[in-house]
């Protein structure tokens, strides 16, 4: 169940540059219960490092990259996306590219201060989650080449309200 967790979150992250948090946290709580802590400090180590594998090989990052530190500082890629397309007037798929560095470092940052104050991390349950996220984010990339940006919008809304209602069913039952 890990590595399929991964695989919907990255896949997600993959092909619009957002969203691994706000999926990975609801489905690690509802998919593997884990505590909300637990779940956060899981989401942040899986969602860093693949945001960083994928984007270690992609040019187009280091052409975005000053445009959207200047234009933003930081924040989830469903924050960094959107504006980065009318500022670059580039592709969805330049956005995309650089959202996920910008998540990778984000991401690091806030496992390590998660590890600093909870270093009693499940390491098998993250290795999962990654090797799934992996898998997911190589899909998300080869399937983005063949959706329109108006369409990945609306997979991450329609993604996005799924996600929330499984999770207000949830808290509500």
């Amino acid at each position: 169940m890990a590595i399929l967790i991964g695989v919907i979150i990255d896949l997600v992250l993959g092909l619009t540059g957002a969203g691994g948090s706000i999926f990975a946290v609801p489905l690690l709580i509802l998919c593997l219960n884990l505590p909300i802590n637990g779940a956060i400090g899981i989401a942040l180590g899986a969602v860093a490092a693949s945001a960083f594998i994928v984007t270690l090989s992609n040019s187009r990052t280091k052409s975005m990259l000053r445009v959207s530190a200047m234009a933003l500082g930081d924040g989830g890629g469903f924050l960094i996306v959107p504006p980065l397309l009318p500022i670059t007037r580039k592709p969805i798929s330049n956005a995309i590219a650089t959202s996920l560095l910008i998540i990778g470092f984000i991401g690091t940052l806030g496992f390590i201060s998660f590890l600093i104050a909870n270093p009693s991390l499940d390491w098998a349950l993250l290795s999962q989650i990654c090797l799934g996220g992996i898998l997911g984010m190589l899909t998300g990339r080869l399937v983005v080449k063949r959706i329109a940006g108006l369409q990945l919008k609306r997979i991450f809304a329609v993604a996005s309200t799924a996600v929330g209602a499984a999770t207000l069913t949830n808290g509500l039952s």
